[in-house]
This record gives C-alpha cells, structure tokens and sequence, in this order.
C-alpha cells in the first residue's frame, strides 16, 4: 500500500486508520438524520487519492452515505465558476463564525447586512436558490452532472435520507423564510428547501470525496478563479465553529457533513517532502462542534504529523 512521501509523518496513515477503528468515542447522531444500527456508529474510513486514479482505503468495501453539508462546498463552487464571485460577495463573506451553522437569528447569521458565510445553513440556503433551473430537479441534476464533469465522480439523491430530512426540516424552514423576507432568496421558500435537501442527500463514498478533493487541490494549484475562492472558504469555515483548523501552523481546508463525513485536501507543497492529495473521511458520530468525532480527530492527527 502507497505510503506517504512526507519526512516528518510519525504514523503510516493506515497504521493511523486501524488505531481509528478500534477507539471507541462519545458523540451523536443529528436528529435530522436517520440513526444508524448502534454496531454501526463506531464505524471509521478513511481514503486517500495521491492521483484521480490511485485512490486508497483502510476499508475493502467502502460505505456509501449522504454527504450532508459537503455539498455546500460543491454548490458554492458550480454558482462561483457560472456567475462569478461578485453575485456571491454581493450576499455574503468567507469569515469564521462562532455562532451555530444553523442559527435562525438574523441577527446572528448577519454582519453588515451580509451573510457570515456560505457554510452555515443561511449562507448554504442563499447559494442554493442561485443554481440554474426552472424547478428543483433540474437544478440538483446540474449539479450532478457538474460534478460529474468536474471531478469524475457519479451521484444519486438517497430519497429516504432527503424524505426524512424534509419531514425534520423545521429550523431550515424558518431560516428559508427569514432570508426570503430580507431578499436574500432567488427561489421560493419550497423550491430553495428542495434543491437543498436533494443535494444533501447525495450519496457518495470516502474513495469519491478523495478523488474530488484531490482534484480540487490541483485547481487550487492552478490559480482557478472559483476554486481560489472556495478554497478560502473551506479553510476559514469548513468545519463550523472548530474553524479554521491550524495544524503545525498551517491552515488545513476541509468541509464537514453532518453525516460524519469529511472532504480534506493537501496542496502545493514541496514535492520532495510531502504529498499533494485528497481525503475522504466517514464516521457517523458527531461531537459538539458537529464534526465527526473520529475523523476530525483523525485529521488533527494526521496533518500533525504531516
């Protein structure tokens, strides 16, 4: 199995990968999610691309899992590359937050009449309503197939996750409702919730979110306009209130789903003595910043060492 090229990595990431596995952590299961078999919470995966096509697992059969809050990374991204990054700062900022991704206090989620971001739920809904299409199907399969093109990776809507969610959505609604009221929305409330728990729902696995990340760093790389953008706000607030993620003195991008799942990349790093690549974590528990217990704890470890 591949190992990394870095100098300074106490642990093979594998080695890393099994002591995960075999921990046993506190955390939860979000109540808008359905709850996974008790045997299942302690689950862990990790994957790792060091190319779009050499993509490894501690695991031999990968879980698939709705990527939840992953998919504001990648909807920020298709609205940034067709309309650019004035129609995203016209309505929000990339700063950090301390307040809850899913504040429904206008007076929290706000500053200067701008959205703190587009990761927390205000923001993810905004971005949201901007997708092209006249109807909430056709704007997640532009998605999908955006995704498809950009990073080779296929996708479906979970529709008992995305029913479920829908049921349980009563937060996003007021939050929906609120943002209408103050002109954020370019959808209706219906339409808006819709796209939104759709692309939540997507399922994908851990060798998917490695390949993409791995794929996005190389656009980091090379200066794409869009992905600048979202690079920065992957790292200033990916993982919620735990943002920004500073290991070693070194900012880590990364983007959390309630799911238990994780997108982390490496980039533009000296070749000789590390690696340019993606990571896709899954485990299911959550801890209170509402990061997978195991994988953000996982990444700390691996980035310190890294």
């Amino acid at each position: 199995m591949k190992q990394l090229l870095s100098r300074n990595v106490k642990y093979d990431w594998d080695q890393l990968a099994q002591k995960y596995e075999n921990v046993t952590v506190d955390g939860y299961i979000p109540i808008t999610l359905p709850t996974p078999k008790l045997e299942d919470s302690q689950y862990f995966e990790v994957s790792i691309a060091f190319s779009r096509d050499e993509i490894y697992s501690n695991r031999q059969f990968n879980q698939p899992f709705t990527i939840q809050s992953i998919s504001k990374f990648i909807t920020l991204f298709y609205v940034l590359e067709y309309y650019g990054p004035e129609k995203v700062s016209h309505k929000m900022k990339l700063s950090a937050s301390t307040v809850d991704y899913n504040t429904v206090s206008a007076d929290l989620f706000l500053s200067d009449n701008l959205i703190l971001n587009p990761f927390i739920n205000a923001g993810a809904l905004t971005i949201a309503s901007m997708i092209k299409g006249d109807h909430h199907i056709e704007k997640v399969n532009a998605v999908i197939e955006f995704v498809r093109q950009y990073f080779q990776v296929d996708s479906a809507v979970d529709e008992s996750v995305y029913s479920f969610e829908k049921r349980n959505s009563y937060t996003n609604y007021e939050i929906a409702g609120k943002l209408q009221l103050l002109g954020f929305l370019e959808d209706s409330i219906e339409g808006t919730l819709n796209t939104y728990l759709q692309l939540c729902a997507l399922k994908m696995t851990t060798k998917d979110l490695a390949k993409i990340g791995f794929i996005f760093q190389e656009m980091v790389c090379n200066k794409h306009e869009a992905a600048l953008v979202v690079h920065e706000a992957m790292v200033q607030c990916g993982l919620y209130r735990a943002s920004p993620l500073s290991v070693n003195d070194k900012y880590i991008p990364a983007k959390s789903g309630v799911s238990g799942s994780i997108i982390a990349y490496s980039y533009c790093l000296d070749a000789l003595h590390s690696d340019n690549i993606g990571l896709g974590i899954y485990s299911p528990l959550l801890n209170s910043e509402g990061n997978s217990a195991k994988g953000y704890n996982y990444l700390r470890d691996f980035f310190g060492n890294f």
